[in-house]
């Protein structure tokens, strides 16, 4: 305190005398949330969250979803509602989201988790979801290159007549493909995010 003068919390000193009277004890204040910062960023208060977010308000680079009970970025064009998902933990740290002051990351399948929980969750080369397996980002580039690699690497005699019994991770499908120790496809949505349940040989000829 400048002047020890005491007093509730403002956003400036109720001492007249007080350099603070004019100046103020941040850049930013909020009544509700008693929160003062004095940091160059951007911050507005949600009403619907009840707390300050760092941003220049709704309506203008953001909105809240009533759904998922969180703000969301305006710039999210792809945003997927899962009811109060923020009310959890992160699936990596474990750490509380809704109120977090780290950075948050949207995954597609709508899962959150921090955004250095996400950098360090891909460094270790993982692609799917920790909570639903389903693919974080568009992996189609990725999926053409194993493409590219089944085409180039013929099985071996033995297995060219074996077909696996799938599970798509990203469309949530059963089916069959022909196997390949690169991967197997998924016929519905061209996945390589399956899991195998099973194979057998086929006699007759399975179309590619």
């Amino acid at each position: 305190m400048n002047c020890k003068s005491l007093q509730p919390a403002a956003k400036k000193c109720v001492n007249e005398d007080c350099e603070l009277h004019e100046k103020g004890f941040a850049k930013y204040f909020c009544n509700i949330c008693n929160l003062f910062d004095d940091r160059p960023r951007p911050i507005f208060h949600c009403p619907y969250c009840n707390t300050c977010r760092m941003g220049l308000g709704l309506g203008i680079d953001f909105r809240h979803c009533m759904r998922c009970n969180a703000c969301v970025s305006l710039a999210d064009k792809d945003h997927r509602c899962i009811p109060q998902k923020l009310q959890g933990s992160c699936p990596i740290c474990h750490d509380t989201l809704f109120n977090s002051t780290e950075p948050l990351k949207g995954l597609r399948c709508g899962h959150v988790m921090h955004l250095s929980c996400y950098n360090q969750y891909c460094r270790g080369q993982n692609y799917t979801c920790p909570l639903c397996m389903r693919c974080m980002e568009d992996m189609s580039d990725y999926f053409s290159l194993l493409d590219q690699a089944v085409r180039m690497q013929a099985m071996p005699a033995a297995y060219q007549n074996t077909i696996c019994n799938i599970y798509c991770q990203d469309c949530e499908k059963t089916g069959e493909c022909r196997y390949h120790f690169v991967g197997l496809k998924c016929t519905q949505c061209a996945s390589y995010n399956t899991r195998e349940m099973g194979r057998y040989e086929q006699l007759a000829a399975f179309p590619n």
